[in-house]
């Protein structure tokens, strides 16, 4: 953990291992001085049938590792092109934690001149990777410098946020939630509110997972929160407010709690921040889900949680 989509461009982000499709990649080996092992390796990579993968020098990647994919071009989805796409980041992520790498960048894979439409290519690559990450410690950035996701498929967020504009929000949560099972809570936290001081963060954080019986495991992916991260939050290291979110979420607080728990380390949620009304709408459904938020952020241009 954790996985998290980014705008950067894949060769700006530091990770262990990087993945690239065959095409970029020899049109990359193209700038590469004629070497022994080069030929060798480029007729390996032509042996590839689309969903396999292969461990490089990773030279051309400026990484310990890189990995080559081969996308499938899309044929209109009659040839099982998202199967083939799927076996892409599960083969690539595979050779990743065979080689114990720690982190891993990958492009949105097919989704440019392969033709995928980019919005089934997202939703492939978010599947298998947060499949992946169920049982596995990793961090996985995905590459998206160019993708757009509609903010029409959040039609519900995007009734909210009005609403909250026009100060109408706590008539618009009913609305929207009203046919919905209301979610269950756990009891309150017993860190008394408002209280904040050195260390104030981690005793409610320590408090809330035992009310909970949480393992640390359990709530890093819970929280979408990279491990050692996590133990330093536990262990009296300040949060950034973005942090302490992503924890809440992860404890599966209740709005009071989330406002509690913030308050121990000098946050709160603001009404007039766009990031802070998002997660506020999330909280108030009872939808705890990182992936979810995270990619209504990104469609909202706005920070993801654990950033």
């Amino acid at each position: 953990m954790p996985f998290l989509l980014t705008k950067r461009h894949l060769q700006d982000i530091k990770a262990d291992a990087k993945v690239l499709s065959t095409g970029y990649y020899l049109q990359a080996s193209r700038n590469r001085e004629w070497e022994p092992d080069l030929w060798a390796e480029q007729r390996q990579i032509q042996q590839l049938k689309p969903g396999e993968s292969m461990m490089t020098s990773g030279r051309e990647f400026d990484a310990k590792c890189g990995i080559i994919t081969v996308p499938p071009v899309w044929a209109g989805g009659e040839r099982k092109e998202a199967l083939y796409l799927a076996a892409c980041y599960d083969s690539a992520l595979r050779l990743v934690h065979r080689r114990r790498c720690r982190s891993v960048v990958f492009p949105l894979l097919a989704g440019d001149c392969h033709g995928f439409p980019k919005e089934l290519a997202l939703e492939t690559a978010i599947h298998v990777i947060r499949e992946f990450l169920e049982k596995r410690e990793l961090t996985v950035y995905l590459s998206v410098p160019d993708v757009r996701i509609p903010q029409e498929k959040y039609s519900a967020l995007g009734v909210y946020l009005e609403a909250v504009q026009q100060g109408e929000a706590e008539k618009a949560m009913p609305l929207l939630f009203e046919e919905e099972e209301k979610p269950k809570h756990h009891s309150l936290l017993s860190h008394p509110k408002g209280e904040k001081s050195t260390g104030a963060f981690a005793l409610a954080l320590r408090e809330a997972m035992e009310q909970r019986d949480l393992t640390d495991t359990q709530l890093c992916r819970r929280a979408n929160l990279d491990r050692k991260l996590f133990l330093k939050l536990r262990n009296n290291h300040p949060p950034t407010k973005s942090q302490a979110l992503a924890l809440a979420l992860g404890l599966g607080l209740t709005l009071e709690q989330t406002r509690a728990l913030l308050e121990t380390a000098g946050y709160n949620l603001d009404p007039g921040i766009r990031f802070d009304n998002i997660l506020t709408f999330y909280i108030e459904a009872g939808n705890y889900d990182h992936y979810e938020i995270n990619q209504a952020l990104f469609s909202f241009g706005e920070p993801l949680i654990g950033e």
